[in-house]
């Protein structure tokens, strides 16, 4: 296995965690150097997110690589986000937020954890414009795209597939447009786990749609037959 294989291998395994070169460099046994120059290849890479952050692991502030998944979204309450994008330049704290949309407070802060990476969002400390308490907020930022009718041009439409309703948000970001899906069934409610934000930038809104509606049937024909697999495990012998 290579140096840059193994990078790959540790950085899945700590699927969402950030990791500078030296750390991961030290972890497969080869240069700082030679990290650089891996992680540097892999963050042009769909699955892999670079950014300056803080290494999870040393604790330094410097430019860190995370793996974001085969197809670089992310699972997370979509009440939240609909929420910071209907109300751009609003700034939030986690439980205001949590209040407004009936999320749980871990939720929303692992909300704003995934999405403070995106550029249409804005993390910062400072105070909530509801509770006016200093802490973590975050808003939705306002661009030259932005429109009168954003709000209509958000909501698209919706898809039925084997009993799971996806609805069509994908919304309009400074480089194009960004596919966003909500995921439901009448039986189970929103599903947590289903995909929401993919991490692409595409020309249309039509471009945007059709990613997110194919993120969203991979994932439901995914759990089918992961729930069609288990009924015959557990069925009569």
């Amino acid at each position: 296995m290579t140096a840059q294989e193994r990078i790959e291998a540790h950085l899945r395994k700590h699927e969402g965690a950030y990791l500078c070169a030296s750390c991961l460099a030290r972890e497969v046994g080869i240069p700082p150097a030679e990290g650089r120059s891996i992680i540097w290849r892999l963050q042009a890479l769909p699955a892999f997110q670079m950014r300056g952050s803080r290494c999870v692991s040393c604790l330094h502030g410097k430019r860190v690589i995370r793996y974001v998944g085969g197809r670089n979204v992310i699972s997370a309450p979509r009440q939240v986000i609909l929420f910071l994008l209907t109300n751009k330049e609003i700034y939030l704290c986690a439980s205001c937020i949590g209040f407004a949309v009936e999320v749980s407070l871990d939720d929303v802060r692992g909300v704003m954890e995934y999405i403070s990476s995106l550029p249409e969002f804005d993390r910062r400390e400072g105070p909530c414009t509801a509770c006016a308490r200093r802490t973590a907020i975050i808003a939705a930022r306002s661009t030259d795209a932005d429109c009168a009718d954003d709000l209509t041009q958000m909501i698209t439409g919706t898809v039925q597939h084997c009993g799971w309703r996806i609805d069509l948000h994908s919304y309009r970001v400074r480089e194009g447009w960004r596919p966003f899906v909500m995921v439901k069934s009448s039986t189970f409610g929103m599903a947590v786990d289903a995909p929401s934000v993919l991490w692409s930038v595409v020309p249309t809104k039509a471009e945007a749609d059709t990613q997110a509606l194919q993120a969203a049937k991979d994932w439901i024909d995914k759990r089918s037959s992961g729930r069609s697999t288990a009924a015959r495990d557990d069925g009569p012998r």
